[in-house]
């Protein structure tokens, strides 16, 4: 079933008169293109590395290259192969459920589709209106600070780029200059290395005359969120100040009510409960907890099996 770019196949597998089995495809850039061709192509697509090949197929429209289709299918199956366009009777009926079959898995797909950008694309543009940004925040990082009693403190920092993880982007910190369990000063500490590091990146990329996209810590964010409350917030801005970055809208996600705390402002941001921003915000702020829990049992771990041996 071909919509306005894309196109729907769905394949029937049937022996002895009975459906064995059933596969679906869905082919992307196919607006331009006649029906006719892309079952055409398909067909090439589907049998090129297949190990078994029908008696007959049957299809919904004929084309153009039907024998030459034939007889490279029957070359390969070492017998006969036919290519049928059935027009009644029971194999045309199943020529039309498959029809009908694809055409709901196309519906379906492409609702999927559009629940999903709402949850990204569409998220991103609700937070911007919801933060009063001047910018989409198309690339967001958040941080969050991992430690068991102050023992082997961690960082995480991850990357949503268009409300959906960029997982390469992703950073992880050993706390290095914090003694005991300090969530303040450690998030004051990791904010500061990746700032740092970015600026210096920066500065020897533009040296060199590369892009600021080569780098690890060279990409700044057009949003970041910090795991807690004010007092986190406020240490993450102290470090951003004092390298000039604190120009990048920065919020701290209050775990407990789920508020937004923005620099100098005593109250609260609340975005409403069932709103795709809150969702990304949330999505985001939990990576970033996940990551940091990960990084940090694996040091653990590591630990553990070091005092075994």
């Amino acid at each position: 079933f071909q919509g306005f770019n894309r196109t729907a196949v769905q394949v029937f597998l049937i022996r002895g008169g009975k459906l064995i089995s059933s596969e679906r495809h869905i082919l992307e850039e196919t607006g331009e293109t006649q029906q006719k061709d892309i079952i055409g192509s398909f067909l090439k697509q589907f049998y090129a590395d297949s190990t078994f090949f029908p008696r007959e197929i049957w299809i919904q429209q004929d084309i153009d290259d039907h024998k030459v289709i034939e007889e490279w299918l029957s070359e390969r199956k070492g017998s006969k192969v036919t290519i049928r366009c059935p027009q009644r009777g029971e194999k045309h009926k199943l020529v039309q459920m498959a029809e009908r079959n694809a055409e709901e898995t196309l519906k379906t797909y492409e609702r999927k589709e559009e629940r999903e950008k709402e949850r990204t694309e569409g998220a991103v543009l609700e937070l911007k209106e919801a933060l009063s940004l001047e910018h989409a925040p198309v690339r967001m990082e958040a941080f969050d600070i991992s430690n068991t009693q102050g023992a082997q403190s961690v960082a995480s920092m991850v990357v949503f780029e268009n409300g959906r993880p960029a997982r390469k982007e992703y950073r992880r910190f050993r706390i290095k200059m914090v003694e005991g369990p300090n969530d303040f000063a450690s998030m004051a500490e990791v904010v500061e290395r990746r700032f740092r590091r970015g600026l210096e990146e920066r500065k020897k990329l533009k040296e060199e005359g590369r892009n600021f996209s080569e780098g690890k810590f060279s990409k700044f964010p057009d949003l970041i969120i910090i795991d807690g409350g004010k007092g986190q917030l406020g240490a993450a801005l102290g470090s951003m100040s004092k390298l000039g970055v604190e120009c990048i809208p920065t919020f701290g996600l209050a775990k407990e009510f789920e508020e937004l705390y923005a620099r100098g402002e005593s109250d609260p941001i609340i975005l409403p409960r069932r709103s795709n921003a809150l969702h990304l915000v949330q999505r985001i702020r939990d990576e970033a907890h996940r990551f940091a829990i990960t990084f940090h049992r694996s040091l653990r771990d590591k630990n553990d099996l070091h005092s075994v041996l």
